[in-house]
Formats: C-alpha cells, structure tokens, sequence
C-alpha cells in the first residue's frame, strides 16, 4: 500500500455511476463506496477535482497528497456476493487514460 489513507470524491463516483449506467450496469453511489473502500469521501462539484490537489487541510491538520491510486481488480469483487465481475473497473478503463480513481 502506498498511503494508510485513499481519498475519493462524490463528484468522481457520480462520474462514474452515469459511465456504468450507459455501459448497461447498475451501481448505486453507495455501491461504488463499497467496491472503492476509501478512508475519506469529499464531497465535490467537479469529477477528479482531487488529482490537481498538493495538499489538503482537514480540521487544522494538513494532509499531503501522495499521488493517484491505480486501481487493481480488487474493486471487481462484488462485496454482497463474494464473486469477481468486470466491472466497475472495465468502464474505468474504457473512459479514463489511466486506471486511476482517488488519491493517497
């Protein structure tokens, strides 16, 4: 692991579910949080906002970013069923230069 901390926002995960959707799949917000698994969930207005930042403050506490999380098939289990499927990382693949989806 890179970072004991994974940073993903609303706007992101929104971005991604409206992906989903016209690919056929249906994932709720909740879904992706759960397939996802970060420490902090921001809300945003802007998908991938988070990838400009160097660092953010948080209650006083000055957090650095250490870079984008490149996502593995991990997010592929589905934690209801215990079963691997293609997505959400197929549609991530499909839409994003890099397989990349939060920050450390």
């Amino acid at each position: 692991m890179k970072s004991p901390l994974l940073l993903v926002t609303t706007a992101s995960l929104e971005w991604l579910r409206k992906k989903l959707i016209k690919n056929g799949v249906k994932m709720s917000v909740s879904d992706l949080v759960q397939r996802f698994r970060p420490n902090l969930l921001l809300e945003t207005k802007e998908p991938f906002v988070e990838e400009s930042w160097a660092s953010l403050k948080i209650e006083g506490e000055e957090l650095r970013v250490q870079g984008n999380c490149t996502r593995c098939g991990a997010v592929c289990t589905n934690p209801k069923m215990g079963v691997r499927e293609a997505e959400p990382l197929a549609t991530l693949t499909q839409n994003r230069e890099k397989t990349q989806f939060g920050i450390y």
